[in-house]
């Protein structure tokens, strides 16, 4: 299925993929379809793309524009929101046993 009939065979309560920006990072998203308009796609989180193409109106080269939600598409934006997250921990404040336990889950490294 084509894109163009991916988005007209949409339907509340769907799950899409939001891209923000150019290519894959943490600013992409997943969220749900709300309501439809004769021309506009609106999610739950109030966003607003046009049902012609997916795309925000005036976004610009920072636009954001929907994706089908693919199995590979939501891991990709779990794994960028997993790396914002843990990049946020103050980690010398957390105890030393859980400090542990995290370095034996990592890759061992030289």
């Amino acid at each position: 299925m084509r894109d163009s009939e991916w988005l007209q065979n949409l339907g509340a309560g769907d799950t899409v993929a939001v891209a923000a920006g150019s290519g894959y990072g943490s600013r992409d998203r997943l969220t749900t379809v709300e309501r439809f308009t004769k021309t506009l796609i609106i999610t739950t989180d109030g966003s607003r793309f046009r049902r012609s193409d997916g795309r925000t109106m005036g976004g610009g080269y920072h636009g954001q524009w929907l994706e089908r939600p693919t199995q590979e598409r939501k891991d990709a934006i779990r794994q960028a929101l997993l790396a914002v997250q843990f990049r946020h921990i103050k980690w010398a404040d957390l105890p030393l046993a859980t400090l542990e336990a995290v370095k034996n889950l990592l890759p061992k490294t030289p």
